[in-house]
């Protein structure tokens, strides 16, 4: 599994679960942005389909993909707060990177991952981590906490930091410690099979079969 930290795009589900994957295999990449890992995942060999809400993001999406890449991915445009237009068991994998906060209920979403992908299918997503101690500090305090870990510091990801902790101040934005996390993913119909702590959970599952 690639280091999402470090914003590697290359990621690999199957190796991620321990298991070798079969050229072809279908992924779903839901919430896909511009559509970095669902590119990445097409030049794996998979067959990846990449949604967003942003009609705007899918145009973007679109524009990188190389013609040598065009018969392996393709983009959609869907609301991950209502259900999916794809049959149950459509998917060997699922991925959906820093997405499931921003939805009405996850719950929900979940339950729509979890019928799309096949029995035995994985399932990556990562998610904000609840800091408690965050609280504790100051607006200035947190900013300089969380910069102080930023990586390859630039100045837009400096303004997105403050943004970010000026958002998580002021508004009750949904995140999870690992525990939690574990928790609503088996509640959901999945085991769990790892949980990265970094400054968002990368979790790794799999729909049971």
């Amino acid at each position: 599994m690639s280091n999402l930290g470090r914003g590697e795009i290359r990621f690999n589900s199957r190796r991620a679960a321990g298991k070798a994957h079969k050229s072809g295999e279908w992924v779903l990449d839901a919430g896909c942005g511009t559509g970095n890992y669902t590119i990445a995942l097409a030049k794996e060999g998979f067959q990846v389909i990449g949604t967003d809400f942003a009609t705007g993001m899918l145009t973007k999406a679109k524009q990188k993909t190389t013609e040598d890449l065009s018969e392996r991915v393709t983009f959609k445009r869907a609301d991950l707060n209502t259900p999916l237009e794809f049959a149950d068991a459509r998917f060997d994998h699922l991925i959906s990177i820093s997405v499931l906060q921003a939805v009405a209920n996850p719950t929900f979403t979940l339950s729509e991952f979890h019928r799309v992908l096949k029995p035995g299918g994985t399932l990556l997503l990562s998610l904000p981590r609840s800091k408690p101690n965050d609280g504790s500090r100051s607006f200035g305090e947190l900013v300089r906490y969380r910069l102080q870990h930023l990586e390859r510091r630039t100045a837009c990801k400096s303004l997105l930091v403050v943004a970010k902790a000026c958002g998580d101040r002021f508004y009750d934005n949904p995140s999870w410690t690992a525990q939690q996390a574990r928790y609503m993913l088996t509640t959901a119909g999945f085991e769990v099979l790892a949980v990265g702590e970094d400054h968002q959970l990368i979790v790794v599952a799999e729909k049971a079969r």
